[in-house]
């Protein structure tokens, strides 16, 4: 009777080893485990795979979200020093320039516009009142930014530029929501907005709430180093 190898199946006749594979007679084939199938899902039980474009539009916005702090960092330490050249340069400290920065950002906003109304455009020269106060405040802050040794934080001079830029801040912010206020009231009325609120206000309650952060800074530092 022929024998066949158990392994390729190639007839062996007499010999003890496959002519074919060498493979020896007797004995047993190696059985390949089988995977083991995945088990259905259970009753109610649903199975979510993310769709390709929106893996690659998360891999897009974790690239774009990496290159802005990048770049956040890389202009952030040449501000920082930028800050310290001007300090050196003109022996003032680095908080005394910081508020008087702000203080200047925040005068030059009242040739900006800060409110448009029918497609007219008020600059904060034009806003009154409310525009003179906050030139007045801010332009106080300037001046004391530099009162006293200049080579120090401001110390009790900080809370009179505190007190010089929350007035302003109050104003300005007070402005923004009744303006809000008038554009939800006006456009749900008329079907459309009537008001937009300029880029020169916006930037003038951000200078003025920067400048009491960095004065209650300032007063802290002195305070501890009993300045």
């Amino acid at each position: 009777m022929a024998k066949f190898c158990t392994k390729c199946g190639t007839e062996m006749g007499g010999g003890e080893f496959c002519p074919e594979c060498g493979y020896q007679a007797g004995t047993p084939a190696v059985q390949t485990p089988q995977a083991t199938p995945p088990m259905p899902p259970l009753p109610g039980q649903h199975t979510y795979q993310q769709p390709a474009q929106y893996q690659q539009v998360g891999a897009n916005a974790g690239d774009v979200l990496n290159k802005a702090v990048g770049q956040a960092g890389l202009y952030g330490g040449k501000a920082l020093q930028a800050l310290s050249n001007a300090e050196k340069s003109t022996n003032i400290h680095k908080i005394r320039l910081i508020i008087a920065a702000l203080a200047l950002i925040g005068l030059s906003t009242i040739f900006m516009p800060w409110l448009t109304v029918n497609g007219e455009t008020e600059r904060g020269l034009d806003m009154g009142g409310l525009g003179w106060i906050v030139f007045g405040f801010l332009a106080m802050s300037l001046v004391f930014s530099f009162l006293g040794n200049r080579t120090k934080p401001l110390g009790k001079l900080s809370i009179a530029t505190a007190i010089f830029g929350a007035i302003p801040a109050a104003f300005t912010m007070n402005n923004i929501n009744g303006a809000n206020a008038e554009m939800k009231r006006y456009a749900a009325y008329m079907g459309k907005e009537m008001f937009s609120i300029g880029v020169g206000i916006r930037l003038a309650a951000f200078a003025s709430v920067a400048i009491v952060v960095v004065s209650i800074l300032s007063f802290i530092i002195a305070r501890k180093h009993k300045l």
